[in-house]
């Protein structure tokens, strides 16, 4: 499953309308973990990073009730991505 159908999913969305917007919402959370420092090389199909990503998206696309828990949640996941020596670009400097 692609991230983009994984967002869909996550957002009950079930129409290829907002696939622009979502693709860009995907390249802005992979921006987002990068600043952070977190090493996404490889590493798009590990769980941790699909639901950073995912939830990302799902904090931005949309009006959501849940924006401020969602925003904690992602907020606390990315930093702990950062915090992990198997996440990051300097954890794995020889």
């Amino acid at each position: 499953m692609t991230l983009l159908e994984r967002v869909k999913i996550a957002n009950r969305i079930t129409t290829s309308a907002y696939d622009d917007e979502l693709e860009e919402l995907i390249k802005e959370a992979k921006a987002d973990l990068g600043l952070k420092g977190i090493d996404l090389f490889g590493k798009e199909e590990d769980a941790n990073i699909r639901r950073a990503i995912v939830v990302y998206c799902c904090i931005h696309h949309g009006q959501r009730e849940d924006r401020e828990m969602l925003q904690r949640s992602y907020d606390d996941l990315k930093s702990r991505l950062s915090m992990s020596t198997g996440y990051t670009k300097w954890g794995s400097a020889g």
